[in-house]
């Protein structure tokens, strides 16, 4: 006969609500990223340093990764300046949606393992 602890109860009782909290990360996660990208945008109205260039620069790299292999020379690219900056956009914004979400995931692991009664 299977034992009944408090985390076997908690498991049985959180099981429908799995698919709604990867929803919700998931929805939360791409609003952090977009107030990400307002703060990484709101980096280049600082004043002028290298250093702010720099910060910026490397913030903004994940979406130039991502638009490279579709505009390999950059906004130089025939035409493709307007489109080049959606990609990059996207290509952040979709970069930093996975970071919140993975951040959120380790918190909520680690809240559970904190939380639960032994």
């Amino acid at each position: 006969m299977e034992r009944v602890t408090a985390r076997t109860k908690r498991e049985v009782f959180m099981r429908p609500f799995k698919g709604a909290m990867l929803a919700m990360h998931a929805t939360l996660s791409l609003v952090l990223s977009l107030l990400t990208l307002l703060a990484i945008g709101a980096i280049d109205r600082l004043p002028y340093s290298p250093i702010r260039d720099s910060i910026s620069d490397a913030l903004k790299y994940p979406g130039a990764l991502v638009s490279s292999p579709l505009y390999p020379e950059g906004i130089h690219t025939g035409t493709g300046s307007p489109r080049w900056v959606y990609a990059a956009v996207g290509g952040n914004l979709l970069f930093y949606a996975v970071v919140w979400f993975l951040i959120m995931l380790l918190i909520g692991k680690r809240h559970s393992r904190t939380s639960e009664p032994e």
